[in-house]
């Protein structure tokens, strides 16, 4: 465990030190621990570190290496590209998933709403 957060502690150095060398390699999450639940499933999780691992030509092929029903496969991975963690590029017939990030990086702190709204009628504030 030390040696992984070492690595993420070297990461986070060279962040600071070259911000512009990694505009597009981390993706940081400040979500309340539902919205967490919702993108990282444990199928999504295998999902992601099989596409780590491992260059994939299709849904298709993710799908038969999961031994999961390609429709499932191709509704998580639309989840997971809308949350920036792969990217699903067009080759001809086939829609080739691959990771789009090298970092994932969850904040410990439950993220505060930025305002509070009081809604008149009905006595109770809104979060947003």
């Amino acid at each position: 465990m030390k040696s992984k957060w070492r690595a993420m502690k070297g990461f986070l150095d060279d962040v600071i030190e070259r911000p512009d060398d990694y505009p597009d390699k981390t993706v940081v999450f400040a979500l309340t621990d539902d919205e967490l639940c919702r993108i990282f499933t444990k199928e999504r999780l295998r999902i992601l570190r099989l596409l780590s691992e491992k260059q994939i030509t299709s849904i298709k092929e993710l799908s038969g290496l999961l031994k999961r029903d390609f429709a499932a496969v191709h509704r998580d991975l639309d989840i997971l590209q809308r949350s920036s963690l792969v990217n699903l590029e067009k080759k001809g017939q086939r829609v080739m998933p691959s990771i789009a990030r090298e970092g994932v990086y969850l904040s410990l702190v439950k993220p505060k709403p930025l305002v509070e709204l009081s809604q008149e009628k009905k006595g109770e504030k809104i979060k947003i």
